[in-house]
């Protein structure tokens, strides 16, 4: 139906503007991949398209690494403060996240509706091990400035994975894409396809 993909809008005079909606694409996947490279191609292929990328947001806090959790909790209400904004003004988001509750993707599916853009929710699918073993080969989390990982981080890792993997199968309508390992044009493909359809 042709009214789920434009806004209208009408001016003083009466003339009817039609707007194509803006899209929020919500990314779920482990850290390590490919969220961060899928929405870059996004808002590179796509004017004032917005790729809110938290890891880089959340270093720019005081003295973040002494409380990540505090300082991640700021992200996410300045994240929800900026898209809604961004979708208000009529451009796309693309919002790569990693998903530990299932209420914040529903969140921003709700923010979605309220600002009249469509709502698409991706999820990058990889096994278990092969994910935690992509996030160790890349051998940090995403902050800029990480430190290297150690032995002693993979039971966090692999928490991290379980609360990820509880949350998405909590989320019945999100369309899940294998990435393959450096095969990015072809996982964005997939992506696309689905925001054509």
């Amino acid at each position: 139906m042709i009214l789920s993909y434009v806004k209208l809008s009408f001016f003083a005079n009466g003339i009817l503007l039609i707007v194509k909606r803006p899209k929020l694409i919500f990314l779920n996947g482990f850290a390590g991949s490919g969220k961060s490279t899928l929405a870059k191609k996004y808002i590179d292929e796509h004017k004032f398209a917005l790729g809110f990328e938290g890891d880089n947001f959340i270093v720019m806090f005081g003295q973040w690494r002494s409380d990540w959790y505090g300082a991640a909790e700021l992200k996410l209400i300045h994240s929800k403060n900026i898209v809604r904004k961004h979708l208000e003004l009529g451009y796309d988001v693309v919002l790569p996240f990693l998903l530990q509750k299932s209420q914040h993707a529903e969140e921003y599916r709700q923010m979605a509706e309220e600002t009249g853009a469509d709502f698409f929710e991706f999820y990058l699918d990889l096994p278990r091990e092969e994910a935690i073993g992509r996030l160790l080969v890349r051998g940090s989390w995403g902050e800029p400035g990480s430190p290297p990982f150690t032995d002693d981080d993979r039971p966090e890792i692999e928490d991290l994975f379980d609360q990820m993997d509880k949350a998405t199968n909590e989320r019945k309508d999100c369309i899940r894409i294998v990435p393959q390992l450096n095969e990015i044009e072809q996982t964005y493909q997939k992506l696309i396809s689905h925001l054509d359809d």
